[in-house]
């Protein structure tokens, strides 16, 4: 965070790719009416160093520790991105649940060479989403606070917190990343030592976003 805007990224490198990158005949047609889709492929085609040089402290440690460490990362800024009435960024929440999906693929594999490609690529892809978002990229400051509200010795009482109502919540939603959101943080939560910032996150529903026209259709 603390080198994107020290570097003025936003404008010396996502903008610039954008325009770099903005004929569309180069790009299959589903990308560009989905708009974001467009934009992100655009900054994973020419991604800044910042996006493919991976911190020490999500590149180095046993496996588990590095998963760990991940889901606490992607669940910090899922907080840190939440909107004035605390509604969970749509596109953050992708963040959580494919990661989910990433550590569940890579257990199969079973490779640690593997494994740690493949957190190597999701760090680049996380950076660059993150980059081309609308909300762009976080400051430091705001991920400084989110730590600061939600240390990772914040516990919830098992005997007192009841994950019933956010389950059920879920359930009701029309918006079907929600219940993937509680299903995700409830099986870290209980992975995790009761965690607050996987509870939290739990409850801080998305709303569905406009992605673009449903009625076209394309060949492969």
């Amino acid at each position: 965070a603390r080198e994107f805007h020290i570097q003025s990224l936003a404008e010396n490198w996502v903008d610039k790719t954008k325009k770099t990158y903005n004929d569309k005949k180069n790009f299959h047609p589903e990308l560009v009416v989905a708009g974001f889709q467009w934009e992100l492929s655009k900054l994973l085609e020419a991604p800044h160093e910042v996006a493919t040089t991976v911190p020490a402290i999500l590149g180095q440690g046993s496996l588990d520790d590095l998963w760990k460490q991940w889901y606490y990362t992607v669940t910090w800024i899922y907080l840190a991105t939440r909107d004035e009435k605390g509604v969970g960024n749509f596109l953050v929440l992708h963040l959580v649940t494919s990661l989910w999906g990433l550590e569940h693929v890579c257990r199969v594999i079973n490779n640690e060479e593997v494994t740690r490609q493949a957190l190597q690529e999701f760090y680049a892809s996380a950076v660059c989403l993150l980059a081309a978002s609308a909300g762009g990229f976080p400051t430091e400051n705001t991920l400084q606070s989110i730590q600061t509200t939600f240390p990772l010795n914040s516990r919830d009482d098992a005997s007192e917190f009841d994950w019933t109502p956010v389950v059920e919540r879920g359930i009701q939603e029309t918006e079907e990343h929600n219940i993937k959101l509680v299903y995700v943080m409830r099986e870290l939560w209980n992975r995790y030592d009761r965690w607050q910032g996987f509870s939290t996150a739990a409850d801080s529903f998305t709303t569905t976003p406009n992605i673009g026209p449903a009625s076209k259709s394309y060949k492969a």
